[in-house]
């Protein structure tokens, strides 16, 4: 098994909204982690998830150690489980995934704007429709992420997934049709590692070198 460390950096300027609970009925807030805007390690997984099932038309042949668990967990039918690297990645029912992401502090402004709800036959304000809506403009957020990889296609999968990233980039929370949320990962500034020794510091290097590597 292999073992990846990742050090994502993603560009964000056109603010952010993960979304949290309404603290009124026309008030949209962001999510936040004692008092902190921050994107959830949850949301992270959905929308990678998306991408990486958008990318692949491929099945991926398991090794023996991972149709073992899943097999103890799913029973003997599991062909779907097993001939699809997005469970693999991420997880399903019974199996547990080969990737593990961490939150993403926001520690930036927080600015509030005024919205109306237009009127989607007229085209015009609606009356007494007034809402605020916050955004986080962090200009870069840092993902950290955990990469084992047990079976073939995982990796070249979640490269795949990177690559989409960079360019032409992934859309998290609210407010996209006013184009907030959108970001593109910043290949220049992350970086990744491969854990060879778990006693020693990992060793980071340039993730352009990895897309470049597997391509």
């Amino acid at each position: 098994m292999k073992v990846y460390l990742f050090k994502l950096k993603f560009l964000a300027p056109y603010g952010l909204r993960v979304g949290g609970e309404k603290d009124t009925g026309n008030r949209l807030t962001v999510w936040r982690v004692k008092g902190v805007p921050t994107i959830p390690s949850t949301t992270w997984k959905g929308v990678l998830r998306s991408v990486s099932s958008s990318l692949t038309g491929q099945t991926v042949q398991v090794r023996s150690e991972v149709s073992k668990r899943v097999e103890e967990n799913l029973g003997t039918d599991r062909s779907q489980v097993l001939q699809d690297p997005v469970n693999v990645l991420y997880g399903t029912e019974g199996l547990a995934g080969a990737i593990t992401l961490s939150d993403s502090p926001l520690i930036e402004r927080v600015e509030t704007r005024q919205h109306v709800v237009i009127d989607r036959k007229s085209w015009k304000a609606m009356d007494k429709h007034l809402f605020q809506e916050e955004l986080v403009f962090p200009g870069k957020v840092d993902l950290m992420v955990l990469l084992r990889v047990e079976c073939d296609g995982v990796e070249k999968l979640w490269i795949e997934t990177l690559r989409y990233c960079v360019d032409p980039g992934i859309f998290l929370g609210g407010g996209k049709s006013r184009g907030h949320g959108y970001i593109t990962l910043d290949v220049n500034e992350s970086q990744y590692a491969l854990v060879t020794d778990l006693k020693g510091r990992p060793r980071y290097r340039s993730l352009r070198e990895l897309i470049g590597e597997n391509q």
